[in-house]
C-alpha cells in the first residue's frame, strides 16, 4: 500500500513542553521493497523539548532534545495494524504494555533530556556537578528512529543518537530492531538461531572480524584496538540487506573508543546452517 497524504506540521503545547514539530506519511524507508500486502508505512513524527541549568561558574547551560520517529500507522492488512504498532511500541520505544505510542515518545523525549542529573534543576538554581564542563554552553541530544528495511515480511527499525556538546559531536550509536510482520513477533536471538548454535556463531563472528582486519589471531585484534574478544557475545543488535546479517556493537563494547562501532556482516550461506527450522532470516536467501 501506498500512504500519500501529508499532514502540516503542528505545535502542541503539553506540561513537558514538548513541541511537535513536522508530522508526515511515507511507506517502508530508504531501502525500501516491501511485499504486497505487508507493506509497513509510517509517519513521521519529530518533537523537542529543552531545559537549562546554571553551572558553579553562574554561567547558564543549555539541554536541548530533539526527537524523531518514522512511527507505524499501517502494516498491510489493518487487522495486523494495532499488533504492529504494539510491538513496535514495547521493542524500539521500550514502552510498558499499557502505555501507548504517543505517551511512549513523550517519555522518550523526557528521558533524553533529563539523562544529566542537572538538568532536573529549575532554572536560575546554582548545580554543582562534576561531570560537567565548565566550557560547555549547550548539550544538544538527538534521537532519529527510521524503518530502514521493509521486505520479506521483516521490518527492521534504525535508531541513531547523537550527543553534541557545542556543536561538537562527542557520541553516535546505532541500535536495531527486527520485527517479523508475517508472525508479528520481534525477531529475537532464539526466534532466529538454534539454542545449541549461538557459540559456533559466535566463532563465526571472531573468525569473521580478524578477516576484515587482516589478521590471524586474537592477539593480533588486541594490538589493532579490539578488547575482550574471547567473551564475545552474540546480540539481537542486527540489521539485514542482500548482502547479509551485520552485527553492530556500541562504542567501547568490543573496541576502543577510537574504532567507533565495529560492525561484523555475516553472509546468508555462513548463518544458514544455525538457523531455526521457522527462522524468519530464511525468508532472506
Amino acid at each position: 500500500m501506498k500512504v500519500t497524504s501529508l499532514i502540516k506540521g503542528i505545535l502542541i503545547a503539553i506540561p513537558l513542553g514538548i513541541c511537535l514539530l513536522a508530522i508526515c506519511c511515507t511507506t517502508g524507508g530508504a531501502n525500501s521493497n516491501a511485499l504486497s500486502g505487508d507493506t509497513v508505512a509510517v509517519e513521521v513524527v519529530k518533537m523537542a523539548d529543552s531545559s537549562s541549568f546554571v553551572k558553579g561558574n553562574g554561567e547558564k547551560c543549555s539541554v536541548i532534545a530533539e526527537v524523531s520517529v518514522d512511527v507505524p500507522v499501517s502494516c498491510g492488512n489493518t487487522g495486523k495494524t494495532e499488533q504492529f504498532r504494539a510491538l513496535f511500541a514495547k521493542n524500539v520505544l521500550y514502552a510498558t504494555d499499557t502505555t501507548t505510542i504517543d505517551e511512549a515518545l513523550k517519555v522518550n523525549l523526557a528521558n533524553t533530556l533529563h539523562q544529566y542529573a542537572f538538568s532536573n534543576a529549575p532554572d536560575g538554581q546554582n548545580v554543582e556537578n562534576d561531570n560537567a564542563s565548565e566550557s560547555v554552553k549547550e548539550y544538544r541530544n538527538s534521537i532519529n528512529i527510521t524503518l530502514s528495511y521493509n521486505d520479506n515480511g521483516i521490518a527492521t527499525f534504525s535508531k541513531v543518537e547523537i550527543v553534541k556538546k557545542d556543536n561538537q559531536i562527542t557520541s553516535v550509536t546505532h541500535r536495531y530492531y527486527n520485527i517479523d510482520t508475517e508472525n508479528m513477533c520481534y525477531v529475537s536471538l532464539d526466534k532466529a538461531f538454534k539454542d545449541d548454535c549461538i557459540a559456533a556463531l559466535c566463532g563465526e563472528l571472531k573468525s569473521q572480524l580478524m578477516r576484515d582486519n587482516n589478521v590471524t589471531s586474537i592477539d593480533q585484534l588486541n594490538e589493532v584496538g579490539f578488547f575482550n574478544i574471547d567473551n564475545l557475545e552474540l546480540t539481537s543488535n542486527f540489521y539485514i540487506d542482500k548482502q547479509g546479517v551485520t552485527w553492530s556493537f556500541l562504542p567501547n563494547e568490543l573496541s576502543v573508543e577510537a574504532l567507533g562501532e565495529p560492525k561484523i556482516t555475516l553472509k546468508y550461506e555462513v548463518i544458514e546452517p544455525f538457523l531455526n527450522e521457522d527462522s524468519p532470516l530464511k525468508r532472506l536467501y
